[in-house]
């Protein structure tokens, strides 16, 4: 089972570094998987999708509906956007042009995690005249 251990002291790294004297010891093996950002709060994640909800909504409302294709479709079917599809549609290309490197959500940090929702607002109201912003109440 993985177990997570952050270092931002002194102290908690003389722990961590006892921890895994103690650990390679007993077993011979450890694997390390390590973050440099300070990973997203829940409330960051709850905001991050009634961020997503609340675009999926103002979307529809306009009219800006998802336009998708399918092999056994023979024209295009539009759809109404939902949370998981604005993340998926809209969120993830703009996270993966900013950070490449970052293959979930969940490997942003806060910071990060903001920047995207900036581009993401900025995009919308720009192109659009949609404004939603992350952690501006959204729908809560």
């Amino acid at each position: 089972m993985p177990l997570g251990f952050t270092v931002n002291s002194d102290e908690k790294l003389e722990h961590f570094k006892k921890m895994v004297e103690e650990v390679y010891q007993e077993k011979k093996y450890i694997r390390f998987h390590y973050f440099l950002t300070k990973p997203r709060t829940p409330l960051q994640n709850d905001a991050m999708w009634a961020f997503c909800g609340e675009i999926a909504g103002k979307c529809n409302d306009a009219g800006y509906w998802l336009k998708m294709t399918s092999p056994v479709l023979t024209k295009e079917v539009e759809i109404p956007w939902t949370k998981d599809n604005v993340k998926e549609r809209m969120w993830r290309p703009v996270q993966d042009s900013l950070y490449p490197k970052a293959k979930s959500s969940t490997n942003l940090g806060t910071v990060e995690l903001s920047k995207v929702a900036e581009v993401l607002s900025n995009y919308l109201w720009e192109h659009h005249k949609i404004w939603v912003q992350m952690g501006k109440d959204n729908g809560n």
